[in-house]
């Protein structure tokens, strides 16, 4: 199972990587044919991290003064973590920061300090 999955994978983003570079080339869309998916019932649990409790983003909104840390923007504010979680697991109220949607993508992985 764990084979043919791989080699789907790799079929699959060697349709994308060939139909990214002859759109490049060719200057207009192409469009690929789907190929067979493959469904297996895993639960999500597995993927998706326990949220951020309420209490705990209250208290970080309110300590941030309602506004983006980096832009000082106050629109689509988001919780984010200062060192990323996925390096430290750390949900303390001292590794949070408020930040708006842009920054909050435009920091991706990175240490914000």
């Amino acid at each position: 199972m764990g084979s043919s999955f791989s080699i789907y994978c790799f079929t699959v983003l060697l349709w994308i990587l060939c139909d990214a570079i002859i759109s490049k080339f060719v200057k207009k869309k192409i469009y690929v044919l789907p190929v067979a998916t493959y469904s297996y019932n895993l639960p999500r649990r597995l993927f998706k991290r326990p949220s951020i409790p309420k209490q705990i983003r209250s208290e970080v909104f309110r300590r941030d003064g309602y506004s983006c840390r980096h832009c000082g923007s106050g629109h689509k504010l988001q919780i984010d973590h200062k060192t990323p979680y996925s390096w430290t697991k750390d949900d303390r109220i001292e590794n949070l920061q408020t930040l708006c949607q842009p920054c909050n993508l435009r920091k991706l992985n990175r240490f914000a300090g």
